[in-house]
């Protein structure tokens, strides 16, 4: 109820102050002058921009791509934040000390966001997410190996810079790949895409334990889920 007010009482009066574009204001995007002043804008004005709609979207590759990417990641992500507790206690660690653990994955997640989101824009989306999700694999493994509070800690650490890294990542790919008149919608399905992901990894990672008495498999998925797609061609 705290949270609610908290959002009904500022989040929604100043959501009416933002400004979506930047000719509301008689601006252009960051770049665009200097782009025309230098000669290098190659006919792509702010005109002749492709913008794909969401049925045009869904019918290439790069769409289902993105997809998969999404699914795969909060498949990760939401088997951790299930799952982590109960897996560290298992291993003797303290109750406080493995839900400490769990709150550390948002707090390193901000950081990820800030540093991976502006990075991108210099190093390039494929490059900022091929470290993000590269982070999130190879500690997924380490998981495997921690069993003394310091390294719950670390994975949480650099696991949540990691899953936090991939967040402003896909909205703006969106963007570079289909344009923004039909950001939302197409978007829209990508979030569904994540959502059975993160449906599945908590499932998964609650049932293997069952099965075979411990979380290694479903540790072992979500870290290939993570990494295959960078052989993808």
């Amino acid at each position: 109820m705290i949270l609610a007010s908290f959002v009904a009482g500022i989040g929604l009066p100043v959501s009416r102050l933002m400004s979506l574009d930047p000719s509301e204001k008689g601006l252009l995007p960051y770049g665009v002058r200097e782009i025309a002043t230098e000669g290098k804008q190659r006919d792509r004005s702010l005109s002749s921009t492709v913008d794909f709609s969401l049925k045009q979207a869904i019918t290439t590759r790069q769409f289902w791509l993105l997809c998969v990417m999404y699914a795969s990641l909060l498949y990760a992500v939401q088997m951790v934040m299930v799952h982590l507790k109960a897996y560290a206690l298992d291993f003797g660690i303290a109750e406080s000390t493995a839900a400490n653990a769990i709150g550390f994955i948002g707090g390193a997640g901000i950081g990820g966001r800030i540093v991976m989101g502006g990075l991108s824009d210099r190093i390039g989306r494929k490059a900022a997410f091929f470290v993000s999700y590269f982070l999130v694999a190879v500690m997924m493994l380490w998981l495997m190996e921690a069993r003394q509070p310091w390294q719950f800690y670390l994975f949480s650490a650099i696991f949540g810079f990691g899953y936090g890294g991939c967040v402003p990542l896909f909205p703006a790919v969106v963007g570079d790949c289909f344009g923004e008149k039909f950001h939302g919608g197409i978007f829209g399905i990508l979030s569904i895409a994540s959502g059975i992901g993160g449906a599945i990894g908590p499932l998964l990672a609650g049932y293997v334990p069952d099965l075979t008495g411990n979380y290694d498999i479903a540790i072992i998925v979500g870290a290939i889920m993570l990494l295959w797609l960078w052989v993808v061609p």
